[in-house]
């Protein structure tokens, strides 16, 4: 018998990207308030790609990383990862 396989990283991944402002509010409190949401933020999936060009053979600890800045003026990446079963990393 062969086990199917479910993507439930897909459907998450773009619940971060549509809901990326509220998901940081709900989940990581103390990051949101430190963002500068007046400012844009953008989504660098083709640079984790370039990272990383063999991951669609396995899975990545990073699905998502975008680039924000802060309140301070400063600009960092945040890296969001999501796993669809318990692994010990």
């Amino acid at each position: 018998m062969t086990e199917q396989l479910t993507d439930y990283d897909s459907p998450w991944k773009e619940v971060i990207e549509l809901y990326f402002p509220r998901f940081l509010e709900f989940f990581f409190t103390q990051a949101y308030a430190e963002i500068d949401w007046t400012r844009p933020y953008e989504f660098l999936d083709t640079e984790l790609q370039q990272l990383e060009p063999d991951a669609e053979i396995g899975r990545r600890l990073v699905d998502k990383v975008a680039k924000v800045w802060l309140a301070t003026g400063w600009r960092t990446s945040l890296g969001i990862g999501s796993c669809g079963s318990p692994r010990a990393i």
